[in-house]
């Protein structure tokens, strides 16, 4: 893998060559690899990064605390936070559009009624023969 060359050419350490090959075994793309596989990230500061990654942080979140001046644990709390700030946000879109969905039922459900009834009602008053009369005009005379 040319990529991995690349990347052992860089000076890295058989640990930091291990997250890059970890990065790359476990599906990330060559960018994902490309922004940890540099000497200036420790090898535990690039397995938070490929982490993150591998939760399915975007670029730009894991992009905030990849940063050679942070620690990996420091890392590691910063990648949680993002991830559980995630998931909550993603909960609540999905408690919003389950409401939504209830509404909408909702609304259903009250026109279904009301057509329902009215029907009941024409039905329970006889006036169903009136309104299906035929509509046809009989004329009597050859001029009106």
């Amino acid at each position: 893998m040319d990529q991995l060359k690349i990347a052992e050419a860089r000076g890295l350490n058989s640990f930091q060559m291990q997250e890059v090959k970890n990065g790359y075994t476990n599906g990330l793309t060559i960018q994902q690899v490309e922004m940890y596989a540099w000497p200036k990230f420790d090898s535990m500061q690039m397995r938070e990064i490929r982490l993150g990654f591998e939760a399915g942080l975007s670029f730009e979140q894991v992009q905030s605390y990849a940063k050679e001046s942070i620690s990996a644990d420091d890392m590691e709390e910063i990648r949680l936070k993002i991830d559980e700030d995630s998931k909550v946000t993603e909960i609540r879109h999905t408690e919003l559009r389950h409401k939504h969905l209830k509404n909408i039922l909702f609304a259903i459900l009250i026109i279904a009624g009301g057509i329902a009834a009215v029907f009941a009602g024409v039905l329970l008053t006889g006036n169903l023969n009136a309104y299906m009369q035929p509509l046809d005009l009989i004329l009597t005379a050859d001029q009106v």
